[in-house]
């Protein structure tokens, strides 16, 4: 058995949507202070995400990794009014855990891209093992 290094590769169709200020107060009798949500379109847009994930790692007969990894992202939006670039990937790296890695922690590396895309609006998503190596030479 060969020892390769871990990589998948797939695209989720669909409008990205970004967790990043979507949170919203709500007044709580019960803790009697203000409770952050996420709005229930953000939920819905992550959960979908993750289970195209697993099918895509199964499809691939690949197991969520424990190891160091370097993640590249290409959002396609379908109009010009697109969200901030930065907070775009962690929405995605908080769906794919469990997914494809253990926790996003592990992401060491990461190269984000946005581009225009009318007619198919989708997110193209790389993560492939990087060596212990490289995150050790600092």
């Amino acid at each position: 058995m060969t020892n390769k290094k871990f990589r998948v590769e797939f695209t989720f169709k669909g409008e990205p949507i970004t967790k990043s200020n979507a949170h919203f107060a709500a007044w709580s009798k019960k803790h009697r202070r203000c409770i952050m949500y996420v709005p229930a379109k953000v939920k819905q847009y992550e959960k979908a995400l993750y289970e195209y994930a697993v099918k895509a790692m199964k499809r691939k007969k690949r197991q969520p990794t424990k190891k160091l990894l370097r993640m590249k992202i290409t959002y396609y939006y379908g109009t010009k009014r697109t969200k901030d670039l930065f907070n775009l990937p962690k929405t995605t790296a908080d769906a794919l855990e469990k997914a494809v890695y253990d926790n996003d922690f592990q992401i060491h590396e990461a190269h984000i891209y946005r581009k225009l895309d009318r007619k198919n609006p989708r997110v193209h998503i790389i993560v492939e093992e990087m060596s212990d190596s490289s995150w050790e030479k600092g």
